[in-house]
């Protein structure tokens, strides 16, 4: 239902936070987060990072500039 986007550097920072805060503890209610980096590296961290923490498949890591979402 509802989602939550993040941009900008770092995005695995961001998106834990606000996975932490938001989209795992609203896991129920079908929340969802989007983070958008231009690093390979960075996006495939945060990959592993959010299957570590079983919450993938409601986790969209893109590799994009912020600018062009």
């Amino acid at each position: 239902m509802g989602g939550v986007a993040c941009d900008g550097p770092p995005p695995l920072r961001s998106a834990s936070a606000v996975l932490q805060r938001t989209a795992k503890p609203a896991a129920g209610s079908g929340a969802s987060l989007t983070s958008v980096t231009i690093s390979k590296e960075q996006a495939n961290y945060a990959r592993q990072r959010m299957a570590t923490a079983g919450v993938d498949d409601r986790v969209e890591i893109r590799i994009e500039d912020y600018r062009d979402v």
